[in-house]
């Protein structure tokens, strides 16, 4: 999995500057999944709150062994619990959940979550490493829907982190998981959508309404039209991690099946639930190829030009240099 190496990094130097939602939702509530029809979980909010306080407690330490790792996870081991009853599909929270400053400690919750899989996986526990995977998803789904960008930006960064470890474990998930998690995955990303596109609505009504003062205006709030840009690609990225994350347990599903790799994302449409989604940069199916036994799959990026597979870090991206965002599954 690409930028596997980099995931670990983040965990270690907090958000860094990666994965944004711009801001935009509810006050009171933060719902589940828009209008997919997953319902809401209730009590979530305050077992989740349970949660991160238990996680804030936790004493933070260079992580650069696997016995330092279990160790913090030990330490969490309380808290590991109380969130895991907590995120299962739908869940939600409402503002309490954000209040005072709750970085700290989402940040340690999604670091428990993020070493448990990993240490899950080295241990041979490839049905849990996967679980926690998909927590972290879905705690990165709630913490983007805080209503700051502070939040999405941490939300977007732990779904990254998510995705990037169940696209790793997809070979080894089941069947039922594997179809559960595709549909959640993409009722995620349908709930995300939505409110990128509030934003981007919301960005074209001001610019219309204030011509010439929109500039000065967003200015002032230090933002610039470069900024904008930015935070869109680095939203089209988070819609990319959902989608090449969900595409790949598509094709490791049609494998098992079929016995041999698809030769084409195609070839996969004939089952619904198994269709190629759409790459958030070029609009159309993401790029696939066979090599051997395994394969390529990747978005052309925000150059929207096939630099056929050419890879580049996530931070090159953003900035808008060519090459494409790549996910190597051996």
């Amino acid at each position: 999995m690409r930028d596997l190496d980099l995931l670990r990094q983040f965990c270690v130097q907090g958000i860094a500057a990666r994965g944004v939602l711009v801001s935009i939702l509810c006050a009171s509530v933060i719902g589940c999944y828009g209008n997919t029809g997953a319902p809401a979980v209730e009590g979530s909010s305050a077992e989740l709150i349970q949660a991160t306080m238990l996680s804030k407690e936790i004493v933070s330490s260079p992580l650069n062994t696997l016995d330092q790792k279990r160790a913090f996870v030990n330490d969490g081991s309380e808290a590991l619990l109380v969130a895991r009853k907590t995120l299962v599909r739908g869940c939600s929270g409402n503002k309490e959940l954000f209040s005072g400053d709750p970085h700290a400690r989402f940040r340690k919750l999604m670091r428990l979550f993020y070493y448990s899989s990993e240490l899950a996986r080295v241990d041979g526990l490839q049905d849990s490493a996967a679980r926690d995977a998909m927590a972290l998803i879905r705690l990165g789904r709630v913490i983007a829907m805080g209503g700051t960008l502070e939040h999405a930006e941490l939300g977007y960064s732990c779904i990254w982190m998510g995705c990037g470890l169940l696209a790793s474990l997809a070979e080894q998930v089941d069947e039922e998981h594997g179809r559960d998690w595709i549909a959640e995955l993409r009722e995620i990303d349908d709930s995300l959508e939505s409110v990128v596109g509030l934003h981007a609505q919301k960005v074209a009504n001001e610019r219309n309404e204030l011509g010439d003062e929109f500039q000065k205006i967003n200015a002032d709030r230090g933002i610039h039209d470069s900024q904008l840009v930015v935070r869109r690609r680095r939203e089209q990225l988070c819609h990319a991690d959902l989608r090449l994350c969900s595409t790949t347990l598509c094709i490791e599903l049609y494998r098992r099946k079929a016995a041999a790799l698809p030769r084409s994302l195609e070839v996969m449409l004939a089952e619904p639930l198994l269709g190629a989604p759409i790459d958030p940069f070029g609009q159309s199916a993401f790029q696939y190829r066979v090599v051997g036994d395994t394969y390529i799959l990747y978005s052309i990026g925000p150059d929207t030009k096939d630099d056929h597979g050419r890879p580049v870090s996530r931070t090159e991206l953003i900035q808008g240099l060519g090459g494409d965002y790549v996910l190597v599954v051996e």
